[in-house]
Parts: C-alpha cells; sequence; structure tokens
C-alpha cells in the first residue's frame, strides 16, 4: 500500500483529498511522526511533506526525512 493510501486508511477519511485539509491534516502530520519511514521510498516522502505541509522538499535520506516529520509543528506550519 501507498503512503497516500496507508494514511488515509489509518485516519479513516473518505478521500485522500481529506488529508490536505483541517483535523485530518493534523492527524495525518502526527502519524508521519511515530511512522515507521523505512516503509517508505524518499520520492513516496518527499510526496507526502509537499502534499501535508505544502513545502517543496527533496530529502536525500531517510534519516533526513524522519528529522523533518519528527520535527515539524502541525500549528506553525498550517497554512491559512
Amino acid at each position: 500500500m501507498d503512503l497516500f493510501e496507508e494514511l488515509k486508511t489509518r485516519i479513516m477519511c473518505e478521500y485522500i483529498s481529506d488529508l490536505r485539509f483541517g483535523a485530518d491534516n493534523q492527524f495525518a502530520k502526527t502519524i508521519m511522526r511515530n511512522i515507521n519511514i523505512a516503509d517508505y521510498s524518499l520520492t513516496e516522502l518527499n510526496d507526502m511533506a509537499e502534499y501535508l505541509y505544502r513545502k517543496s522538499v527533496n530529502f536525500e535520506s531517510l534519516e533526513e526525512a524522519a528529522k523533518f516529520f519528527s520535527n515539524n509543528d502541525t500549528v506553525k506550519n498550517e497554512v491559512m
């Protein structure tokens, strides 16, 4: 299962697009702090970071991705 489908399933939202907004977005960010990063490709992790945080990133390692997801605060990165 790809990362987007994994989050959709864990959050129990109807559409992947729900991950971008409101409580589903905050829950997705919380899950990403604790997910096993090694289960996913850098491409998937880059795409997820851009989707959830609306930031263009280019992780060069799983460690870099793990640090990004564990250090990002959901409130200060929220787009108004």
